[in-house]
């Protein structure tokens, strides 16, 4: 978080996908939200609707509300699967 928000650091966009990515996969559904947040941020290089989906997924297939809420409003028509 202290990359992604430049707390106590410089902000570090690639950083923090770095550390996320790190834990994400191994299975944090936060970090999963986060990333899928990053990648679908205007602010993000490389701003990545795709992966952003995936990394949702992966968190929403973990009970994580706000990752599914994010999928539910997803412009793109990501298709859940349960």
């Amino acid at each position: 978080m202290m990359f992604e928000l430049g707390e106590g650091v410089v902000q570090n966009i690639p950083e923090a996908i770095t550390w996320y990515t790190a834990a994400a996969e191994q299975g944090d559904a936060e970090s999963q939200y986060v990333l899928g947040t990053i990648y679908e941020s205007d602010n993000s290089e490389p701003q990545n609707q795709h992966i952003a989906n995936k990394w949702y997924l992966e968190a929403a297939a973990q009970g994580h509300k706000e990752a599914l809420a994010a999928l539910m409003q997803n412009p793109t028509g990501a298709v859940i699967a349960h």
